[in-house]
C-alpha cells in the first residue's frame, strides 16, 4: 500500500492539537521587532540561513537528494556565518 492510499488515523484521545505556547512568545511585532526570546529568534535565523545554504548548495551541484553530511556542512557554515555578523555588530556598537 502506497503512503497516497493509506487512511489518516484518527487523533489520539487527549492530544493538544494546537500550540501551548504564551501568546506572547508566539506573535511578532509587525513593526518589525520580535516578541520571542532572543534566543530563539537566532536559532530561527540560523535555520532560515541553514536552509538557504542548503539550497544553494544542491542548485549548485545539481542534485536533487540531500545528505547528513550536507545538512551539517549548511548547518555549521550558518553558524559561523551569525557568529562572525555578530562580531562585526558589535564592534561597530563599540
Amino acid at each position: 500500500m502506497t503512503l497516497l492510499n493509506r487512511r489518516r488515523r484518527a487523533p489520539l484521545r487527549g492530544a493538544v492539537t494546537h500550540s501551548t505556547r504564551p501568546a506572547a512568545y508566539a506573535t511578532i511585532d509587525p513593526v518589525g521587532g520580535s516578541t520571542l526570546p532572543p534566543s530563539v529568534v537566532r536559532v530561527a535565523e540560523r535555520t532560515r540561513l541553514s536552509r538557504e545554504i542548503l539550497a544553494a548548495m544542491l542548485e549548485i551541484e545539481s542534485r536533487t537528494r540531500v545528505s547528513l553530511d550536507d545538512i551539517e556542512r549548511a548547518d555549521a557554515l550558518a553558524d559561523r556565518l551569525l557568529t562572525r555578523r555578530r562580531q562585526r555588530q558589535s564592534e561597530l556598537a563599540a
